[in-house]
């Protein structure tokens, strides 16, 4: 009878199973080992059906009495026992590999998962800010649109009498789409000579304006 603490009498698979299992445990790549021991297993699973095949073959001259051919089926039949607990072993650890191998991966993707939920909840809070600021720059521009109107206006009261406010604004949204052409939010497009910016419109105005108040209003 065999003490509690006693391997012994464990079968030579289970060993041998054991010690592939603690080889894996300190490995850090089970991708390095898995096609050698796939290649382990190719190797004794022929080997197992070379014994087979063997065992067949002199299994009836063992049977009838023939010592030589009872001697060969028993080492036939105990290295069979052995291989079998070789491939039993090998299998295990082949499964072993696999399951690490899924593991390792479907963490790998979850962390890169991660990352990018990560990264669309940093974008989601930029996109925030670039529209308040498109917002405010638009409102900005209404605004400074509604100033320079009133102040063109003015000039034309006053007796220049020129630009009218519909000339403003149809200038004016002309200089919008030339600003807007070629780019994401392009209106649509007009011929090249017929493009102006706002500052272009104003300087005009502003030099029509001053010839009409002459030299000495400066």
């Amino acid at each position: 009878m065999s003490n509690a603490g006693d391997t012994t009498e464990r079968p030579i698979g289970h060993r041998r199973q054991k010690a592939i299992e603690q080889k894996l445990d300190v490995l850090e790549d089970p991708k390095a080992i898995l096609p050698q021991l796939e290649e382990k297993l190719s190797a004794a699973s022929a080997r197992q059906a070379e014994i087979t095949r063997e065992r067949n073959s002199i299994a009836l001259a063992a049977h009838m009495g023939s010592a030589n051919d009872r001697a060969r089926l028993d080492k036939l039949n105990q290295d069979g026992a052995i291989l079998a607990g070789e491939i039993e072993g090998l299998d295990a650890a082949i499964l072993q590999a696999k399951a690490r191998i899924a593991e390792a991966e479907a963490n790998a993707a979850a962390e890169i998962d991660h990352g990018k939920r990560r990264e669309v909840v940093l974008l989601a809070e930029q996109i925030r800010g670039h529209g308040e600021r498109i917002d405010a720059l638009w409102r900005n521009s209404i605004e400074e649109f509604d100033a320079l109107q009133a102040k063109l206006q003015q000039i034309v009261q006053l007796g220049v009498g020129r630009p009218t406010q519909q000339q403003v604004r149809v200038a004016c949204q002309r200089a919008l789409i030339s600003a807007f052409i070629g780019s994401p939010l392009q209106i649509e497009i007009i011929a090249p000579n017929a493009r102006h910016t706002v500052t272009e419109l104003v300087n005009s105005w502003a030099n029509g304006a001053k010839t009409w108040a002459g030299k000495d209003a400066a």
